[in-house]
């Protein structure tokens, strides 16, 4: 059954309690300790330096990357023998297809993926 007002706005005003507010206080302290702990996890810190997590990984993959690359570059030249160079055009493949984004077709037009 609807009652008269509740085409009415109605208006609630509740006035925090102190252990109301000394939770709010709480739980933003959590949450900005809970940041300073993520921003820790992603820097690497050494006696020398300190540097970002995923650049370091992220430039020691590419070097490996590229120098097996290299290293396959190197062999397809360098052997006369077809039959093995079969192992290094794969793995060279392989490794193009890493470094390489795919590409992907959004709403009918070409568009590289991320």
């Amino acid at each position: 059954m609807p009652s008269s007002t509740s085409n009415e706005e109605v208006k609630i005003n509740v006035e925090r309690s102190p252990e109301i507010e000394l939770r709010v206080i709480e739980a933003k302290l959590e949450s900005k300790r809970h940041q300073q702990q993520h921003d820790l996890d992603d820097v690497w810190r050494s006696c020398c330096f300190s540097c970002n997590k995923m650049f370091v990984i992220y430039f020691t993959q590419m070097s490996i990357i590229f120098s097996v690359m290299t290293f396959c570059s190197y062999q397809l030249i360098t052997l006369e023998d077809c039959g093995s160079q079969h192992a290094y055009l794969g793995l060279l493949s392989v490794l193009i297809g890493l470094v390489i984004p795919n590409p992907k077709i959004v709403k009918g037009k070409y568009k590289q993926a991320n």
